[in-house]
């Protein structure tokens, strides 16, 4: 083996003096002489010293506005600049002749110096040449760090790398991953598939390649069967040594027609080294995304746990078959949808924050409605990730920012959650003797918001057990009767037959009475006092979410609490009571006003009664500045007035905000003008009072008469507000009867 010729030129390093430390031990053990220089006394140390290598640490740009271009144009054309990336994390420039990575090994000192003595060797003639190389082989270096698709690439840059050298063709062999044999790549300009003799191994590769040039007699490449020489039986072989950290990657075979061609300078081809290096480091990366990609779509498809992988626009990209149970749609539907398609509400979840979300980064889990293509849903936690995904149809192939939803149905468990609540709840409800109106509405909004039937009545029985009068319902966008014959319908059924019903599919009931056409099932059980039916919890559902026996049972384990509490406040008659009583004034609801009209007209078809319409004259601004308590207080004080004026047969209701109606039997309408005007001065002449505060109010009063001014329901009613109606319009705080 030829030793490298000694050299004898000064060199100077350009950097701290931290960074240097190991370097200049490096060269000394060389025996070479070394000048340091900081940055900003680079310009003098050139012009001083005339240095036959000049290597430069990190950035200066950076630290001083020194460009590496003024360095170049104070070096003769001989010296070599040497660029060291990697000690203080900077880049350095492209326009150094070459560039190494840190730390620097002793190997790569030898290399520098083989360099730097060609250099000197070499004539002007030469030097130039070198130079123009060195250009070719830059813009090589540019394409070569873009992504490729491997072999077909670097075939390329060797071609390239063949131009540029005059050389009849090249090969690549790559040292394989048990670092035991060298593996052929790729090539240009060879006839057969090359391989490398067995009888080398790459650290014996090293030895000669790095120290010699290897000729076809010393290192001979014959095809993998037939043993032809690929036509370059006289061909000049140079092997180029690829090293990165001090560590054989493999080596470049360029064959020349002639030993006077094959004689490179070891500059140039140390860069086209570093060029097919750049490339092969790509082409790597770019196949371990590529299998990283693969395994992660083969993970989520076979992932117990349901799986989407959405970009940052909210497209869904892959789903797990697990997914496929969990939306009701098939794995490519979701992978051609959005998750804004799955959702009930795609505003519950925070696309601005899960847009920020850095690879391996997460959030707190969202719970949200899922809808399914049958219209079911499905309570799911979604949890999200950052994640970070190569994505081989890109331009040049790329890693993108995604985000991986991971989604558990939790609709059993919560739903086993929260009635387990209710129990509790209800429990305590009725040992802390709650109102039962507190009750009815914790369980209608309970079944109503949280399982979404479609329907959700608690109903109370009369004594006769003929009516059910709804007490309290939550209702999708239908109106439903306010009371219903036991003698009809799946809840007269049941309250007939004294048991609970569960129709999974309404039309198979004879006594289903529709009033909703999406209704396709309904459950009824039976609310107890003493064993006697009182009152019962109907639900109803469409066909998004079919009712069975798990809704029998938890309607009944309610009815039953209901039935507890029911025993112990002894208030078995407060259902109807309360389903026709105005909660704030005590006086009949709106529904006791209808239900008392209607039974008027229907049991008195010869008899006259007086229907009256009393609305407060402003009374909202007394609300703006008096208050709300204020006014609830005035609303019970013209009640209780009203009530104290009409004799005990009249029925008096809140028909609504400041509206109060009032039904008296067996007036004409003298009569009733006059019960009317006794009311307008009991409310007008007094002052009301609450607390520290007083106001005086007016009333505008309409009467009508029936059957002269109506003969319905609906009749009576709007002749009354008409009548009241005009009232305001003359000045408010007077009564006005219907005209006929």
């Amino acid at each position: 083996m030829t030793e490298i010729p000694a050299y004898h030129c000064p060199i100077l390093i350009v950097c701290s003096e931290a960074e240097s430390r190991e370097m200049v031990t490096l060269f000394r053990a060389e025996g070479q002489h070394v000048t340091l220089s900081i940055p900003d006394q680079v310009e003098h140390s050139l012009l001083t010293l005339k240095p036959g290598i000049v290597l430069v640490v990190g950035n200066p740009e950076q630290r001083s506005g020194l460009r590496s271009f003024s360095i170049r144009s104070l070096l003769d054309s001989d010296t070599l600049l040497v660029g060291v990336n990697g000690l203080d994390g900077d880049t350095t420039y492209l326009a150094g002749d070459l560039t190494i990575d840190a730390p620097v090994t002793q190997l790569d000192v030898r290399r520098i110096l083989a360099i730097a003595q060609s250099l000197q060797d070499g004539s002007r003639a030469r030097s130039h040449q070198t130079r123009r190389r060195m250009t070719a082989l830059h813009a090589l270096a540019l394409r070569a760090g873009n992504p490729a698709e491997g072999p077909e690439r670097i075939e390329a840059l060797l071609a390239d790398g063949c131009a540029v050298f005059n050389a009849s063709a090249a090969g690549l062999w790559l040292v394989d991953s048990a670092r035991s044999a060298l593996k052929y790549t790729t090539s240009w300009g060879l006839i057969d598939e090359p391989r490398s003799p067995e009888s080398l191994s790459p650290q014996q590769i090293i030895d000669e390649a790095v120290r010699r040039d290897l000729h076809a007699a010393e290192l001979c490449i014959v095809g993998p069967d037939s043993g032809i020489r690929h036509g370059l039986e006289s061909a000049t072989w140079r092997w180029v040594p690829i090293v990165g950290e001090d560590l054989l990657i493999g080596y470049i075979g360029l064959a020349f027609r002639s030993p006077e061609i094959a004689d490179v300078d070891p500059l140039s081809l140390d860069a086209f080294a570093s060029v097919i290096d750049i490339a092969v480091e790509s082409s790597l990366v770019r196949s371990l995304a590529r299998e990283s990609e693969l395994l992660f779509r083969k993970l989520v498809d076979s992932s117990p746990t349901a799986l989407l992988v959405v970009d940052q626009n909210g497209v869904i990209t892959q789903a797990s078959r697990a997914a496929t149970a969990i939306s009701g749609r098939a794995q490519t539907d979701l992978a051609r949808g959005t998750v804004s398609d799955l959702l009930v509400d795609p505003e519950s979840i925070p696309w601005s924050k899960w847009r920020t979300l850095t690879p391996g980064e997460t959030l707190p889990a969202e719970f949200v409605w899922l809808v399914r293509p049958d219209g079911s849903r499905r309570l799911v936690q979604l949890s999200v990730r950052g994640v970070e995904r190569f994505v081989p149809e890109s331009p040049a192939g790329s890693m993108q920012a995604a985000l991986h939803l991971a989604m558990e149905d939790i609709t059993d468990s919560s739903r086993r959650i929260l009635e387990l609540e209710l129990m509790h709840d209800l429990t305590r409800m009725v040992s802390e003797r709650h109102p039962l109106e507190d009750v009815y509405e914790l369980v209608s909004s309970r079944l109503y918001e949280f399982h979404n039937y479609r329907l959700v009545t608690i109903g109370a029985l009369n004594h006769e057990l003929t009516e059910i009068h709804a007490y309290r319902n939550y209702l999708t966008d239908r109106t439903i009767p306010l009371a219903f014959d036991v003698r009809v319908g799946l809840c007269g059924q049941a309250i007939r037959e004294d048991r609970s019903i569960l129709a999974e599919n309404v039309s198979d009931w004879d006594a289903y009475m529709e009033f909703d056409s999406d209704v396709r099932s309904e459950a009824i059980a039976l609310i107890r006092k003493n064993g006697r039916p009182v009152g019962l919890i109907d639900i109803q559902s469409d066909s998004t979410q079919q009712l069975g026996p798990q809704d029998l049972k938890l309607i009944e384990s309610i009815a039953t609490h209901i039935g507890f509490l029911m025993e112990r406040l002894n208030v078995s008659d407060r259902l109807a009571h309360l389903a026709r009583t105005d909660g704030l004034t005590g006086v009949g609801n709106r529904r006791a006003l209808m239900k008392n009209l209607e039974s008027m007209i229907e049991a008195r078809r010869e008899h006259q009664f007086a229907l009256l319409f009393i609305e407060l004259d402003r009374f909202k601004g007394v609300n703006d500045r008096l208050g709300h308590l204020f006014g609830d207080e005035v609303l019970k004080q013209v009640s209780g007035r009203i009530t104290n004026t009409l004799r005990q047969d009249a029925l008096i209701a809140r028909y609504g905000g400041d509206e109060i109606a009032a039904v008296v039997p067996g007036l004409n309408r003298a009569e009733a003008l006059s019960v009317a005007e006794r009311i307008r001065i009991a409310i007008t002449d007094r002052s009301f009072n609450y607390q520290d505060q007083s106001a005086t109010l007016t009333v505008s009063i309409g009467v009508a008469i029936y059957p002269d001014h109506g003969r319905t329901t609906d009749d009576i009613l709007g002749a009354a507000d008409r009548a009241m109606y005009v009232a305001k319009q003359m000045g408010r705080n007077t009564v006005y009867i219907a005209q006929v």
